[in-house]
C-alpha cells in the first residue's frame, strides 16, 4: 500500500506556519517559529538539544498545541487538535520517542486503525506485513511477535512502516534513524526520495548533519526556538550548519580520548566463561581507568552480555569477578550495590520516569542518602542535589519541578547520566550511550567520560556500532559473533576499514 499521489501545485504550499510559540512552565519552545514546505519538498530540520525540532514536528502531527500563531495545510487556515485529525488529513509522523503498542504484534501495529470496516484474515495480515518490511528494509522480522521482544532497530523499522502504509500528504521523521544500519538508512533514503518524486512532502529532523545533507534538498536551522535561516544543502556545509546551530565548531570532531599511563594495567573487573541467553563463554578483563568498546555485526549477544552483567538476565555458567572476588550478581539492585551501573539506549521506556519531575528522577538513585527515619526525604538536601547535578551535566531546562517528558532527547539522556553517576560507580554499562542527541551534547559526554575514566579510574563498557565513537573513546574494542568473543583490538590497531574487515570476515 502507498501514500496517494497528489497533483502537482506551484501557486499552493503544502505546510505553512506562522508565529508559533510554545511554553512548557518557564521554558519556550517555539518562539514566533516560521515555516514552510513545498509539495514533494525534502526539509532538513536541524538545531541543538532544546531548540524546538520535535516541539514543532509535534504540533503539525496534531500531539501538541502551539500557544500562538497559524498553521495553513494546502493554502487554509487549520488546527489539528489531535492525531487522528492530523492523520485523516494526510500528517504522519515517526516520533524520537517509541508510539508502538508492546503487546500487540508487529502486523497488527503496522496496520492499527486500518481496517475498522473490513473483516480482518489474520493469517494475510501477517504475511502483507513480513512482506512490506522486507521489501523496504530487506529485513526479515517475524510479524507474528509482539514488538516488546523486538531490537530496539526493528521497532524503529515497525514504526517507520507503519507511517509508510498509511496514506500521507506529509511524513516527519523525528529522529528515525538512530537505530538503522548504514544499510537500512540507505533503504530509508531511497524511500523517501520515492516519496518526493510522488509529490510527498517530507520533514527529516536528525542530530546527523552529514545525514541531512545527503538526505535533504532544502535545511532549516534551529536556535532557542526560532528560525534563523533555511538554505539549500548543496550551498551549505557541515562546518556552516554547526556554526549556526552552536554558535562555534563543536569539539566533538577533535575529541580523542586520553590512554592512562600506567606501568602496571590493573584489572579490578573479569568475566569468566560467562554463559547465559544469547551468550556462550565470554571471558575477558577490564582494567581501572580504561574504556573497554563492544561492537559486531547486529544480535550478536552484545545487549546480553551487559544485561547478564547487570543481573537483568540470569548466569547459566561461569562467574563474575571484581578485585579478585566473585560476585553473585542476580539482579540490577544486587549489581548497583556492587558498584556497576548500567545506562541504556532506550531512554523513553527504562532510562526516565516521564511523568515524574526533574528533580526526583535526578534524587532516585541517591534516596538512601537523602531520607531520614527510613521513610521520609529530606527535600532541602534533594533539592540541593538535583541542583549540583544540574550544574554539572549542564541540563537545560525549566524549573526542576516539570516533568522530565519536557527535555529533549539530549537532556533526558544527561539526567539520566547524572542520577546514575550521583551512585559513585565502580563499573559503568554504557548502551548507545550517545544515540539521538546533537553533536555539542555528544561532545560534553565524551569529555565527561573521557574525565571520570582518569580521574575516578572506573571501568566502563561501552556498547555501540558506531564505529566513529568507538575509535574517539574507547582502549579496547572486543567484536562478537554468535554470542562469543570474536577479537579483542587495541583502539591503536583499528581504524574505520579494520572495524568493518573485523566485522564481516
Amino acid at each position: 500500500m502507498m501514500p496517494r499521489e497528489m497533483a502537482k501545485k506551484e501557486d499552493h504550499l503544502l505546510l505553512k506556519a506562522e508565529g508559533l510559540w510554545k511554553t512548557f512552565g518557564a521554558t519556550i519552545a517555539l518562539r514566533g517559529f516560521n515555516f514552510e514546505l513545498g509539495y514533494g519538498e525534502i526539509r532538513g530540520l536541524v538545531g541543538a538539544n532544546g531548540a524546538g525540532k520535535s516541539v514543532f514536528s509535534k504540533i503539525i502531527a496534531g500531539i501538541l498545541q502551539p500557544d500562538a500563531g497559524d498553521i495553513f495545510w494546502k493554502g487554509k487556515k487549520v488546527r489539528f487538535r489531535n492525531v487522528r485529525e492530523a492523520r485523516e488529513a494526510g500528517v504522519n509522523i515517526v516520533q524520537q520517542e517509541e508510539t508502538l503498542v508492546p503487546d500487540l504484534n508487529v502486523a497488527d501495529n503496522i496496520f492499527l486503525g486500518l481496517y475498522k470496516k473490513r473483516i480482518i484474515n489474520k493469517k494475510k495480515l501477517l504475511e502483507e506485513a513480513r512482506e512490506f518490511i522486507h521489501e523496504k528494509f530487506g529485513v526479515k522480522v517475524d510479524a507474528s511477535k509482539p514488538v516488546r521482544e523486538l531490537e530496539p532497530v526493528d521497532r524503529k523499522i515497525v514504526e517507520i512502516s507503519r507511517a509508510l502504509v498509511t496514506k500521507s500528504d506529509l511524513i516527519i521523521f523525528d529522529e528515525s534513524t538512530a537505530h538503522l544500519s548504514e544499510i537500512e538508512k540507505a533503504k530509508l533514503y531511497q524511500i523517501i526520495k520515492e516519496l518526493s518524486a510522488h509529490n510527498i512532502g517530507i520533514i527529516f529532523i536528525s542530530h546527523d548533519i552529514t545525514e541531512v545533507l545527503k538526505i535533504s534538498s532544502t535545511v532549516t536551522v534551529l536556535v532557542n526556538g526560532m528560525n534563523v535561516g533555511t538554505l539549500k544543502s548543496e550551498e551549505v556545509t557541515l562546518q556552516e550548519l554547526e556554526r549556526m546551530m552552536f554558535g562555534e565548531i563543536s569539539k566533538y570532531s577533535a575529541f580523542r580520548s586520553t590512554t592512562v599511563q600506567s606501568t602496571k594495567k590493573i584489572s579490578f573487573f573479569s568475566v569468566r566463561n560467562l554463559t547465559g541467553y544469547n551468550i556462550n563463554g565470554i571471558s575477558f578483563d577490564l582494567h581501572e581507568g580504561e574504556i573497554l568498546g563492544i561492537t559486531g555485526l547486529r544480535n550478536q549477544g552484545q545487549r546480553e552480555l551487559l544485561l547478564t552483567i547487570y543481573g537483568s538476565l540470569p548466569i547459566k555458567e561461569g562467574e563474575i569477578l571484581i578485585q579478585g572476588r566473585r560476585v553473585d550478581i542476580n539482579s540490577p539492585k544486587n549489581a548497583i550495590k556492587n558498584g556497576i551501573i548500567y545506562i541504556t539506549d532506550k531512554r523513553e521506556e527504562e532510562g526516565i520516569f516521564p511523568l515524574l519531575s526533574i528533580l526526583r528522577n535526578l534524587s532516585l538513585g541517591a534516596l538512601d542518602s537523602l531520607t531520614f527515619h527510613k521513610f521520609f526525604v529530606d527535600q532541602n538536601k534533594e533539592r540541593n542535589l538535583a541542583e549540583n547535578l544540574t550544574q554539572k551535566f549542564r541540563i537545560k531546562g525549566g524549573s526542576l519541578d516539570q516533568a522530565v517528558i519536557s527535555l529533549s532527547g539530549g537532556n533526558k539522556q544527561k539526567v539520566i547520566f547524572a542520577r546514575m553517576f550521583a551512585i559513585e560507580p565502580k563499573i559503568v554499562l554504557l548502551s548507545y550511550p550517545t544515540i539521538g542527541i546533537d553533536l555539542a551534547t555528544k561532545s560534553e559526554i565524551y569529555y565527561f567520560l573521557d574525565e571520570v575514566k582518569r580521574q575516578k579510574k572506573l571501568g566502563i563498557i561501552l556498547y555501540t556500532d558506531d564505529y566513529e565513537e568507538l575509535l574517539k573513546l574507547c582502549d579496547r574494542v572486543m567484536f562478537m559473533h554468535e554470542g562469543k568473543i570474536k577479537g579483542i583490538y587495541d583502539a591503536k590497531e583499528l581504524d574505520l576499514n579494520k572495524i568493518s574487515q573485523v566485522i564481516t570476515t
